[in-house]
């Protein structure tokens, strides 16, 4: 059974330019910061529709109202391309994370509970250090969890804090992109 809310498709992707990346082992952090609205999951949606390889009845929870704030990935390089598996989306209004699995192209979002998690920085910095493992299981990436070393997450953990941080400064510069 799904948790939370089931799309069939990935979600809308990071911009490569915009993330801070960090080795942790077979892993890659991606940190950046992002704004989603109405027109950018529009302008995905559409981008899927033009795919002939895509399903054509393909619907995302698109508000009218932006949310944005820092979105930290969860990435495997497999072979040249980066997959993503978990993101955190640590924003204003709605924070929220996505279980992805890109064998399927589906990704479930749940969004946090503020009255039990209230701080979402320090919610993901918890899933990152403690729970990656169990996470690639539940998506499908078994094999890739068996590598993951807690001491290789824990030792990145301070240039994650570093690189929210300085995502985070750049939320005023930044207004307009997914």
């Amino acid at each position: 059974m799904p948790i939370g809310h089931r799309s069939k498709v990935l979600p809308i992707p990071h911009i490569p330019e915009h993330t801070k990346y960090i080795e942790a082992g077979p892993l890659i952090i991606g940190v950046e910061y992002r704004v989603v609205n109405a027109e950018i999951s529009r302008k995905y949606l559409a981008s899927l529709a033009m795919d002939p390889a895509k399903p054509k009845a393909v619907t995302v929870r698109a508000g009218d109202s932006a949310d944005g704030g820092v979105s930290i990935h969860v990435f495997a390089r497999e072979a040249s391309n980066l997959v993503e598996y978990f993101r955190i989306d640590c924003f204003g209004s709605e924070p929220h994370y996505h279980y992805c699995y890109p064998q399927i192209e589906e990704q479930d979002r749940v969004f946090l509970d503020r009255t039990v998690e209230p701080d979402a920085q320090k919610w993901a910095y918890e899933k990152l250090e403690h729970h990656l493992p169990r996470i690639l299981e539940h998506v499908g990436a078994a094999a890739l969890a068996k590598q993951v070393r807690s001491q290789q997450i824990a030792a990145v953990l301070p240039e994650v804090r570093k690189a929210f941080s300085a995502a985070a400064a750049k939320a005023e510069a930044m207004p307009q992109q997914a």
